[in-house]
């Protein structure tokens, strides 16, 4: 029974929250009665309205820093990869990565790529 707590706990959670999700969709449906809501058409294809809504998203300060946020760590984990794998500590390459993604390297051949990441 030991082993089957955790699972029927998880089972439980996932089932409860679905539950509510289901609920809260089928309330939100029914805010939408009685209003006159208007689909607009367009021309463009559903891939360029997609294209067209997500950059004009990525414009949005929150996205920037996410994309930001995103960018440092997923260098910094890759040159600390790399450093663990040579013999060195993570944090040799955290540095070399901050190095790296700073106004030393990036700024000097990619002016446009160091002036994204840093806002």
């Amino acid at each position: 029974m030991a082993k089957f707590k955790n699972s029927i706990f998880y089972i439980g959670t996932i089932g409860g929250f679905s539950a509510l999700i289901y609920w809260i969709i089928l309330i939100g449906g029914k805010l939408e009665q009685g209003r006159d809501i208007v689909i607009s058409k367009s021309d463009k294809s559903q891939w360029h309205e997609f294209v067209e809504a997500l950059m004009h998203n990525l414009q949005h300060p929150l996205a920037i820093l996410l994309a930001q946020v995103v960018t440092i760590i997923l260098v910094a984990r890759i040159f600390g990869w790399i450093c663990t794998k040579i013999g060195q500590p993570t944090v040799v390459g955290e540095m070399i990565a901050g190095i790296v993604l700073g106004p030393s390297l990036v700024g000097i051949f990619g002016s446009s790529i160091s002036g994204a990441i840093t806002g």
